[in-house]
């Protein structure tokens, strides 16, 4: 089983942050003894809260002690307030961080200031938020900055474009100039005499009724004057001929004669306004997103709700459209009436409506006119409700003191019409009756909580008729599989209520029992966990939800989760998995997954591997992003550029002139290096720039030339989709192997708190590939090193911030030992690649290296929604795999805890010799990842269990030293009796080989460091005989040595 991941991986593209895991605080210092202040400075009385004292300058996040009693929704009895609450219109907040977040809001205006440097359109500078409120129209509660605006009597734009052309004079750049998001500057053209090619000039109107300039018309060769001459409305500059042009179509034009909308719409006008529109009409019919929108009353088709759908023109609602809901639904109906709401339920946003399964009269909720067949045409023709109660798990609420257990809840369910609420509620699982689920056991605690198994379900857990002709059962760890297999019910007992119903299948709570309740042991129920008898004893609220939850391959969720419980049933732990968070976080993939109809739609896989190949490269075809270009909005441009790509990927070189005049180029090896025979090497900087020293001292910079214009980069969305077509799966494996004379597998340390965060460096000169078993998948490995030194670490972020990993791991993971105690650490991942192609019409995706990996330990649900743990691969190696998490929103963002961004200026940022005014630089973000809260209770539950290898080691070793053992061997069964139930059992999925392991154990030989460390090990062979309640068969013990002879075992390592 794979762990997931919250994968916070930087995406190419405009992709909105957040996603990303939160810091938090630690609760108070250490030490404090008040109950109800994060400060111990006011008892159980008040609170010491953070609100945003607007008055400072700038503004900036203040504390109050409020009255508990004021606060709503204060948890008094575990001193938990909510998480932010408004007293007379001041929002506070409980944590200083989302205070800052909210008062530290500012918003970019660009300005003409002369002194400012002259290349440079306009001057920026960073406002406050709440100084452009009222005329600028901001808003800090949206996070809206507003529209342009007059301040100290000076215009403020909220585009450097606008600025730009309407501040003509402010810092105008002669010879020709650039146009567009951060474009470069491009010369004037040159005249080349008669007879040469015309330069090229710039024409308004020429991008197909978008009023942009357009570089479409030629200049006249003059003879008399011997030079071009350029034709009426034909200019040379692009600057001069915009002049007169811009704004009478869209807000931004681009040099080849599109025009878009900087906030978002991005709209083609020649595509979407027709010719000879006016701003006005483009902004009506493209929607202009700068602009605020004003609410109407959508009165047709059984939807007279209000919705915000209509775009302000000229700061101005237009007629029928209101600025405020309230106004809307007061006057905004038929005649300047009402807009009464005619369906039942009514979108805000969307404007969509419910009628409740079209049972209700159409004629009294629908306009005059419309019939009962239109009503069920648009409500969903031939569908009803019914009315069914399903047992349902509530979770406990402090503030009622209701709930934490089983109750009968009425759930609605919509399908064909003419069904008896008997089918209906039957077929999906439920009562269609509240007694007969009151009946059933629902919220009887003495009934689930019955200890007692019947006679069929004894037979069920012990099955002892059957003799196992080789091994001896219960004494081999051996795994069992029944011809009878059928779901057997019996009464929950003390399993999970958030998870589990009342009636479960009887090996599910065996399980639970044996390795909780000293039960009589027994292989057989281990492994008669199916996935189908997992499912039916949970709760059916939950398993629709995983029916309906899709994950990024197209595949429903649920075989994914019902292995989980499997697992963690089988080692003890299902108490790590949180019902309600689970049920959140599915949810929330619910919610989500509609966004990426190419990857959750459906599984859309075929039985032809050609078929599937063809659907993959389509697949990436239609969603790969550029590497280079400028391309994305200002801000994610300025990040690409410090995206970290493999130089052989792209042929990366540097061009030369040889002494004899040849052109030639020197490419870069894999690890960014040149080597220049005698005279060493040069290795090339971050940004995909050459630093050169100069004969001064100082040092220029050169471009590194590649084929950067064919480099793609794919979503991991995107590749997991891939992947599944392409029969792989997308992951990350992270292996790590200890010095075998550490004995680590006997002696990793469990009583040690994990450090908040583990970060790992990559070895440049490490990358490897591997062998591929597909042609279109790469397989490559790098070594990485784990980085302690604060300033090593700030200095690698700087440098290479993107891409990254940031892996959420299970806290009690032994991996973490094996790293901190000088492992060797290699990441083995997966791309899909065109390289056996050779041609230049094709896209060229690049391998995701990431020079930086972070792994968070923790124990949270919704952060690690398997809680996996590493496998045992050999002696002192561990191996660990993660996929990306299921939640689509938590994938492919830029914003990570342990990068801290900030604008550059007045630094020029990545390069010195290329530098942007919104340039960025990066950092260590020390503080978010030292306030890091990554445990459920705050706190981690120590000390970690002992793994069932490690336990296993452990016990070889003390039999070794401390008991009378013949001829250097033991048997399985004396073992065994040294460990835990769950550790006996979980072997089968730690090892990843348990059976080869076994073999090895026979012979002495886990290891050629380890031969004389441990006894040899010996299975116990069958004695033919059925086992029953009254003769559960024993074997001779060994016997220890006397406690003058026996010697303590090695400390545990750190």
């Amino acid at each position: 089983m794979s762990t997931w991941i919250s994968c916070l991986l930087a995406p190419p593209g405009d992709i909105g942050g957040g996603g990303g895991p939160g810091g938090g605080g630690d609760g108070g210092p250490p030490g404090c003894d008040c109950t109800c202040s994060n400060t111990c400075g006011g008892g159980c009385d008040e609170y010491t809260a953070f609100y945003c004292d607007k008055e400072k300058d700038p503004p900036s996040c203040a504390t109050s002690s409020i009255p508990t009693s004021n606060i709503p929704g204060f948890d008094i009895e575990n001193c938990e307030p909510p998480p932010y609450w408004i007293i007379d219109e001041t929002t506070y907040w409980a944590e200083g961080g989302d205070c800052d977040e909210y008062c530290l809001q500012s918003c970019k205006r660009y300005y003409c200031d002369s002194p400012f440097p002259q290349d440079m359109d306009c001057a920026w500078q960073d406002f406050p938020i709440f100084a452009l409120e009222g005329a600028c129209g901001a808003n800090a509660d949206t996070g809206d900055c507003g529209i342009d605006c007059d301040m100290a009597g000076q215009t403020l734009y909220v585009d450097p474009l606008k600025c730009k052309f309407s501040e003509k004079n402010c810092n105008l750049i002669s010879g020709g100039g650039g146009a567009g998001d951060g474009g470069p500057t491009t010369p004037g053209p040159t005249p080349t005499g008669p007879g040469g090619i015309a330069p090229h000039g710039y024409e308004c109107g020429a991008g197909g009724g978008c009023m942009c300039c357009a570089q479409t018309c030629d200049a006249v060769w003059d003879s008399v004057a011997g030079d071009w001459s350029w034709p009426a409305g034909c200019e040379q500059f692009f600057d001069d001929c915009q002049s007169t042009c811009f704004g009478k179509a869209c807000p931004r034009c681009n040099l080849d004669g599109t025009c878009d909308w900087q906030t978002g719409c991005q709209a083609f006008c020649d595509q979407d306004c027709p010719t000879g529109d006016t701003l006005d009409d483009c902004v009506e019919l493209c929607g202009n997103e700068m602009g605020a929108m004003c609410w109407e009353c959508d009165v047709a088709g059984c939807k007279e709700c209000c919705t915000k759908t209509a775009n302000q023109t000229g700061g101005k609602c237009p007629d029928g459209s209101f600025l405020t809901k309230e106004e809307c639904l007061s006057e905004g109906g038929g005649e300047g009436g009402p807009c009464n709401k005619k369906c039942p339920e009514c979108d805000d946003t969307t404007g969509d409506c419910s009628f409740g399964g079209c049972d209700v009269k159409c004629g009294d909720d629908c306009p005059t006119g419309e019939t009962i067949e239109q009503c069920e045409e648009q409500c969903g023709e031939d569908e009803c409700e019914y009315t069914c109660w399903d047992c349902v798990y509530q979770p406990y609420n402090k503030e009622t003191e209701e709930g934490g257990k089983d109750e009968c809840i009425s759930v609605t369910i919509v399908d064909d019409c003419g069904q008896t609420a008997q089918t209906v509620c039957t077929v999906n699982g439920m009562y269609w009756d509240y007694q007969l689920c009151v009946d059933g056991g629902c919220g009887d605690e003495e009934l689930s909580n019955d200890t007692g198994y019947n006679n069929s379900q004894k037979d069920r857990v012990y099955s002892m008729t059957y003799v196992d002709e080789v091994f001896e059962r219960n004494h081999s760890n051996k795994t069992y599989k029944l011809a009878n297999a059928e779901f057997l019910p019996i009464n929950r007992g003390t399993l999970p209520s958030s998870l589990f119903k009342t009636t479960v299948h009887t090996s599910v709570r065996a399980v639970y029992d044996l390795n909780n309740k000293g039960m009589l042991f027994s292989d057989i129920p281990y492994s008669d966990l199916e996935d189908d008898d997992i499912e039916n004893s949970l709760h059916s609220n939950l398993v629709n939800l995983l029916n309906s939850a899709k994950l990024a391959t197209g595949k429903s969720i649920k075989s994914q989760v019902l292995g989980t419980i499997r697992e963690l049933l089988i080692s003890n732990r299902i108490h790590t998995l949180v019902g309600d968070d689970l049920i959140i976080l599915l949810k929330s993939i619910i919610r989500n997954q509609t966004k990426y109809p190419d990857t959750r739609s459906s599984e859309t896989k075929s039985l032809s591997l050609a078929v599937n190949e063809a659907k993959a490269i389509k697949l990436a075809g239609d969603n790969a992003f550029r590497l280079k270009g400028n391309v994305y909005s200002e801000g994610d441009n300025e990040r690409m550029k410090y995206w970290k790509t493999l130089a052989t990927d792209l042929d990366k070189n540097l061009p030369i002139t040889l002494s004899d005049g040849t052109k030639t180029q020197l490419y870069y090896k894999i690890d960014d290096t040149i080597n220049l025979n005698s005279s060493g090497s040069i290795t090339m900087s971050e940004g995909d720039y050459q630093r050169i020293t100069t004969s001064e001292g100082s040092y220029t910079e050169i471009p590194v030339q590649g084929d950067f214009d064919r480099a793609r980069i794919l979503q991991l969305e995107t590749l997991q989709k891939i992947m599944y077509l392409l029969d792989d799966t997308y992951d990350f494996t992270l292996n790590v192997s200890s010095s075998p004379e550490l004995y680590l597998d006997e002696r990793y340390g469990v009583s040690e708190e994990r450090k908040n965060f583990y970060m790992l460096t990559a070895n440049m000169s490490s990358v490897t590939d591997l062998d591929r078993e597909n042609s279109f998948i790469s397989k490559t490995q790098v070594t990485y090193t784990y980085e302690t030194d604060s300033t090593v670490r700030d200095d690698w972020v700087s440098k290479y911030p993107f891409p990254f990993m940031v892996f959420k791991v299970d806290a009690d993971d032994p991996i973490f030992n094996y790293i901190t105690n000088g492992g060797i650490i290699n990441l083995t991942t997966k791309d899909f690649v065109f390289d056996i192609f050779d041609d230049p019409r094709l896209i060229r995706p690049v391998r995701r290296f990431l020079p930086t990996i972070v792994l968070i330990p923790t124990d949270k649900t919704k952060d690690l929604p398997f809680h996996t743990l590493s496998k045992y691969k050999s002696y002192g190696v561990r191996e660990l795999t993660f996929e990306v998490h299921p939640d689509p929103e938590r994938s492919d963002v830029w914003k990570a805890p342990h990068i801290k961004e900030s604008f550059a200026y007045p630094k020029p940022g990545i390069s010195t010799t290329y530098p942007t005014h919104n340039a960025k630089e990066y950092g260590i973000n020390t503080k978010e990842l030292t306030n890091l809260v990554n445990y459920t209770n705050i706190t981690p539950v120590l000390p970690r269990p002992k793994g069932p290898t490690r336990r296993l080691f452990e016990v070889l070793k003390d039999f070794k030293t401390n008991w009378e053992v013949n001829s250097n061997m033991v048997k399985w069964s004396d073992v065994y009796d040294e460990m835990s139930r769950e550790q006996i059992k979980f072997l089968h999925r730690e090892c990843n080989d348990l059976e080869s392991f076994k073999s090895l154990a026979s012979m002495g030989k886990i290891h050629k460091a380890v031969e004389d460390r441990y006894p040899k090990v010996k299975e116990v062979r069958s004695d033919m005989k059925p086992i029953t309640f009254d003769f559960f068969r024993d074997h001779p013990k060994l016997v220890q040595k006397p406690e003058a002879d026996r010697t303590n075992p090695p400390d545990p390592l750190p």
